[in-house]
């Protein structure tokens, strides 16, 4: 629930921190969930202005994003990923 909260106040700090704890130690969960929690975390790190971060949470999540076609976590990766590195 903090998480929900977080997204929607938009705190960045929240979002990434909790986003990655719940990745941490939430193994189980279904990949559509995984990938919220990326998603979160991303966006977190993104607003924060840490795009090491963003991209690191992505290569950690690589068996919860790879093929995605989520429009948004692709997004985020381009945001996260310098052009060169795609």
């Amino acid at each position: 629930m903090a998480l929900f909260k977080a997204v929607g106040t938009h705190d960045a700090a929240a979002m990434a921190s909790l986003a990655e704890a719940l990745l941490a130690k939430t193994h189980e969960l279904p990949s559509g969930h995984r990938q919220y929690l990326v998603t979160a975390g991303m966006a977190g790190h993104l607003a924060r202005g840490d795009r090491a971060a963003a991209a690191a949470l992505w290569d950690r999540s690589a068996k919860d994003v790879d093929g995605t076609t989520d429009l948004a976590l692709r997004l985020l990766h381009a945001h996260a990923v310098p052009p060169a590195a795609h």
